[in-house]
């Protein structure tokens, strides 16, 4: 909740750059609501979904709210759109664990992509993606988050250059 505060003093800078910080991209009045969400559990229960600006942060809120709180569960089950904007929380609220943070990071990139290719119905596409959800589970397992994290980049590398083809 506090990163949320502290970056809208950047906020003016990432319009101008075309940054796409969580206070640039959904104004100050909407970082500052989830700001107060993020710290104070109680808010919860005596904040309307009437306070935010678009249906995406409405839904973020009703997932957020349906799950008590639980980040993690609210991006389960949260529709694409208001799970765009929990992600876009979650990252901006880390804790200063920098392996979090890019784990939120790396998550994140992943779920857009996978939400993305959701059109594409071919079986080896189909397989391809259920493997990438897979292993983007796995990135917490220090056994393998090493392997599981450099395979996840190279996907979304490959992706990346497919899509500018």
């Amino acid at each position: 909740g506090f990163d949320l505060i502290y970056s809208l003093q950047d906020r003016e800078f990432d319009l101008n750059k075309g940054l796409q910080s969580f206070p640039a991209r959904f104004g100050e009045t909407t970082a500052l609501s989830w700001a107060a969400l993020l710290q104070l559990d109680d808010v919860l229960a005596i904040t309307s979904e009437e306070v935010f600006s678009d249906d995406a942060q409405r839904g973020a809120f009703r997932a957020l709210k349906a799950s008590g709180g639980n980040l993690n569960a609210a991006l389960r089950e949260a529709d694409p759109d208001a799970r765009a904007v929990l992600e876009i929380v979650g990252v901006a609220d880390a804790t200063g664990d920098a392996m979090k943070e890019g784990i939120n990071l790396l998550r994140a990139a992943v779920r857009r992509e996978l939400t993305r290719r959701m059109t594409d119905t071919s079986p080896e596409v189909i397989q391809r993606d259920r493997r990438i959800k897979q292993l983007s589970d796995q990135l917490t397992d220090r056994n393998v988050a090493d392997s599981v994290a450099s395979e996840l980049l190279a996907w979304l590398y490959d992706v990346s250059l497919m899509s500018e083809a």
